[in-house]
């Protein structure tokens, strides 16, 4: 199997090549959401392969931007703003386009689920850029958009999303609210006690998710969320 190593640096070339053909990071952000709209558009009509296939290339381009902002001498603060705001765009089409589907299908259940994971996605990310924004890192909780978008491509391609929509639907709401509590901890609210209780390593590794993609925690858990999103059918 090739190596993390060799993956990055793949990816490195595939954004060398996008830039000497003039592409540029917004552009590239530009594009990413450009196609993940339209892969919202083709869930809310029901080819979720075909969703699955266009919403990787919309997520190709946005792993893009980084890179060639890299090989531009570094990201701007604008150009950060407005990759942030246009994810914010990419959850509503992909999870606006589960709630349609969902709801021609007469599963109200589901839709709400779906509309559940949209409100999840945007108070995840909330949360870690207002708490950042008054100076705290609250870089803690496994549902960042990477996961979110990873475990949907998985539903997509195996045309079983109703698992996925399950635990996006509730475990968003899990990484958002972690990411409160332990900002309030980390600047004082709370107390003593429940500050050491975070100090625990096992939370921090298995709850909070500090160390990322980093660890084997975190591969477990993502071994098991995408496995039983492909086979497990409800």
């Amino acid at each position: 199997m090739p190596s993390f190593k060799a993956v990055s640096d793949l990816f490195e070339k595939a954004a060398g090549f996008l830039r000497r053909l003039g592409l540029r990071a917004d552009g590239a952000t530009l594009l990413g959401l450009a196609f993940t709209a339209l892969a919202g558009l083709i869930i809310a009509l029901g080819a979720f392969f075909a969703a699955a296939i266009v919403a990787s290339v919309g997520g190709f381009f946005d792993l893009m931007d980084g890179r060639i902002a890299r090989l531009d001498g570094g990201g701007t603060r604008p150009g950060a703003i407005l990759d942030s705001t246009l994810d914010r765009y990419g959850d509503a089409f992909l999870f606006g386009g589960f709630v349609c589907w969902f709801s021609r299908a007469h599963e109200p259940v589901y839709a709400v689920l779906a509309f559940s994971a949209l409100v999840g996605a945007f108070a995840t990310s909330y949360v870690r850029a207002r708490s950042e924004g008054l100076g705290q890192p609250c870089q803690v909780g496994f549902w960042e958009r990477a996961e979110r978008v990873v475990l949907v491509l998985i539903a997509l391609v195996f045309g079983n999303v109703h698992l996925a929509i399950v635990y996006l639907g509730v475990l968003t709401h899990l990484t958002a609210v972690e990411r409160l509590i332990y900002a309030r901890h980390k600047m004082g609210v709370g107390g003593h006690a429940a500050a050491d209780e975070l100090s625990n390593a096992w939370i921090q590794t298995w709850i909070l998710n500090e160390g990322g993609r980093r660890t084997a925690a975190y591969w477990v858990k993502a071994g098991l969320f995408a496995a039983t999103a492909a086979v497990i059918r409800i």
